[in-house]
């Protein structure tokens, strides 16, 4: 009797500057047993910063150095925002009930892209998705129009 190779998930949850924390994680995960994230896995998948992650490790990243991203690149992706906005935030979860609909569709998003997308570039360079090593799964949200989307995406093997 053949004995099936079990298929192994890892989900990544986002968060901001937490996917510090996430990395970490990973990070300790590889110096216990000395591999990499994606080695490991079959499927990673990933919600805002935890997509982020999700792509990183697939391309074979290690998790240190995904951790050393954010340690470096964290506080300008993800700045301390003005007393306004924080109010707005605040005001938006007493009325919605925990959803940022107004930061969310007016701003579109709680934080400019800009550098994000510089930086982006920096770590994945000329790297598409397609080259991804493991199956992947990232979710998207469009907050003015209240529907979600996916990535779904499967690795080239040769």
């Amino acid at each position: 009797m053949r004995k099936e190779k079990p298929f192994k998930i890892l989900s990544i949850d986002g968060g901001g500057i937490k996917g510090l924390y996430s990395s970490n994680v990973l990070a300790n995960f590889e110096d216990e047993f000395k591999c990499l994230t994606s080695d490991h896995f079959d499927l990673i998948c990933g919600t805002s910063t935890g997509g982020l992650i999700a792509l990183a490790v697939s391309q074979k990243m290690p998790a240190n150095e995904i951790c050393e991203f954010y340690k470096e690149h964290g506080g300008k992706i993800f700045p301390n925002r003005s007393k306004w906005f924080k109010w707005l935030e605040y005001l938006e979860t007493k009325l919605f009930k925990g959803k940022y609909f107004f930061g969310q569709t007016f701003w579109h998003g709680k934080y400019k892209n800009d550098y994000l997308k510089t930086v982006l570039t920096e770590l994945f360079q000329e790297k598409t998705i397609g080259e991804s090593n493991n199956l992947l799964w990232i979710p998207r949200l469009l907050h003015y129009r209240s529907k979600a989307l996916y990535f779904q995406i499967r690795p080239h093997y040769s």
